[in-house]
């Protein structure tokens, strides 16, 4: 279909093309033609790539998102923002429009972690919250989180991750594995692993 035929076709008509693309597609598309270029602005059409719940992600936001269309506002979100006071951050995957959290330290329950023998509360210029906390020494090591399953997208597969900086002084988490457990509702499944490999030195 040329640029030609393409401005012949109805506005309603391009959007309802463009509602089965992915927001990386319509962004390519909008390039086409001045007629795809507008259809591809429409706030009907980007409200299907927003959350559901945008306006309540946009009031727990720590610094506020300033935006003239829901366009702007979706690749906006695709960068990761702080909600919370600064304990979550939450972005868009640009494609899909699916909703992936990350917590921080504070949001972790740490067996003993408000002990200054035990553990080190400290800002961290690599890290994207303003406090990490540094595992001093212990011996016995107890993490658990909770996340609203609210805050992430239905009928969507995710992967829980556990992310640590080691020290070059670190040692002993590769001595003995760890039991892992991740469960929703009544699935709960479990798993063994080593937060530090035992081969690996640094």
């Amino acid at each position: 279909m040329n640029e030609m035929k393409l401005d012949l076709l109805p506005q309603d008509c391009i959007g309802y093309i463009l509602s089965f693309a992915s927001a990386r597609d319509i962004c390519r598309m909008s390039l086409v033609s001045p007629a795809m270029q507008v259809a591809s602005e429409s706030d009907i059409l980007w409200d299907k790539f927003l959350p559901l719940d945008y306006e309540e992600v946009l009031s727990r936001l720590v610094s506020p998102i300033v935006f003239k269309s829901k366009k702007e506002l979706f690749l906006k979100l695709c960068n990761p923002v702080l909600l919370d006071k600064g304990e979550k951050m939450l972005w868009l995957d640009k494609p899909t429009g699916k909703k992936s959290c990350m917590l921080s330290a504070r949001e972790l329950s740490i067996t003993w972690a408000d002990h200054p023998l035990y553990w080190s509360w400290k800002p961290l210029l690599q890290s994207r919250f303003a406090e990490v906390v540094e595992l001093i020494t212990i011996w016995w090591l107890e993490i658990n989180a909770k996340i609203n399953t609210r805050m992430l997208s239905p009928n969507t597969s995710y992967k829980a991750y556990l992310i640590v900086k080691f020290a070059n002084r670190a040692y002993g988490l590769d001595s003995l594995p760890s039991k892992v457990s991740v469960e929703v509702s009544n699935y709960r499944t479990n798993r063994t692993i080593h937060l530090r490999h035992p081969d690996r030195k640094i």
